[in-house]
């Protein structure tokens, strides 16, 4: 997990460079601190070719180029940075975080000091020191574990006196290679006091442009779930070094009812390094008569400290979550929070009002186990 970057730090610029450098200084921090990573890394450089001393610069610098995946730099940066300031706390602070990302714990450690580790201060400071006390010298720089085993359960209430809802989802996941993995997962679900069994098997794999996977399933009892159903599913980001990705999706899904294709597209933009993301996404929609019909998504996430992340969401499309296409609006909000790095819990909060039917209020919660 990628650790919070420490708060930018504005000092006064050296009276020898004026009110122009201090000017540039404060527009390139404000351009870091805006996810501008690139134009904040372009005026940093000029800054410190007129001005290679300054190592507050040099600092913002060395979080500019980690927030563009350029670690290597980063940290090249950063040790100059403690080189001319040996006491400098957040350029320790986020040296720190980069070999602690790496897995190296000790090196985090010793790079932080007795006194840090024992007084961390501010809040994130204090996070990083709480990460690397529990954190495994040894295993830190292990591989990944190969496998993982999510499980969720949800409840549903419904209105016009409607029967709750139950599912209950349990997926495996193994590695297979350092980018791919294979999932199966089963979900049984009861609605309307009628019950269901799905199965789904899928393959995913990532490089350098971004991942993609496919999906395929179908429930064994088909009432509210496809016969059979083929999911493709991919993340694009072909720009180096970009905040920007594109995500795709398609879908066909054999129902009781008929056919029904799902083409989805739309970008997604991390903000704040990658602190923050903003999703959009047009979904495109042919149901089980031939109708087209069109809608869309919004989101939003946010990682609040290393271990707790959050997000919203608002959709406006078709579904067919009832064996048959209907237009809903639903709101959504979820937090994961990561008891360590094998560990993670999920908790959502989802409401649906299907157009001309009822609405639908679910509560979920979840675990994920590394192995």
């Amino acid at each position: 997990m990628i650790l919070a970057e420490p708060p930018a730090i504005f000092c006064d610029a050296p009276a020898a460079a004026g009110a122009a450098g201090a000017d540039a200084y404060a527009r390139a921090v404000k351009e870091r601190l805006a996810g501008q990573t690139a134009q904040a890394i372009a005026d940093l450089e000029a800054l410190l070719s007129a001005r290679p001393d300054d190592v507050d610069a040099r600092l913002q610098l060395g979080l500019a180029l980690r927030a563009a995946g350029r670690d290597a730099e980063a940290e090249s940066a950063l040790r100059e940075v403690l080189r001319q300031a040996p006491d400098y706390k957040d350029a320790k602070v986020a040296m720190a975080q980069i070999l602690a990302a790496r897995g190296d714990a000790a090196g985090a450690r010793a790079i932080l000091g007795p006194d840090l580790m024992a007084t961390p201060g501010d809040a994130d400071t204090a996070d990083l020191v709480a990460r690397l006390r529990t954190q495994r010298p040894a295993a830190a720089s292990a591989p990944a574990p190969p496998w993982r085993l999510d499980a969720n359960v949800a409840y549903s209430t419904l209105t016009r006196d409607l029967p709750g809802w139950w599912e209950g989802d349990l997926a495996l996941s193994h590695k297979v290679g350092p980018d791919s993995a294979a999932t199966v997962s089963f979900q049984r679900i009861e609605r309307f006091r009628l019950g269901e069994t799905y199965l789904e098997g899928a393959f995913d794999h990532g490089w350098r442009g971004g991942e993609w996977s496919l999906a395929v399933g179908g429930s064994l009892n088909p009432t509210f779930r496809p016969r059979v159903a083929v999911h493709g599913e991919a993340e694009l980001n072909p720009w180096t070094k970009s905040p920007w990705s594109l995500g795709l999706a398609a879908n066909y899904s054999l129902y009781v009812a008929g056919g029904v294709e799902t083409l989805t597209v739309g970008p997604d933009r991390l903000i704040f390094g990658d602190r923050g993301k903003l999703s959009a996404r047009f979904i495109g929609t042919r149901d089980e008569i031939n109708q087209t019909l069109l809608g869309f998504s919004a989101g939003a996430s946010w990682r609040f400290t290393s271990r707790f992340d959050a997000s919203a969401s608002y959709v406006d499309s078709a579904e067919t979550d009832t064996g048959r296409t209907m237009r809903v609006r639903a709101e959504a909000i979820a937090g994961n929070f990561s008891i360590d790095d094998r560990t993670i819990l999920h908790a959502s909060v989802t409401h649906e009002a299907l157009e001309n039917s009822y609405e639908r209020v679910e509560f979920a919660i979840g675990a994920t186990a590394k192995f």
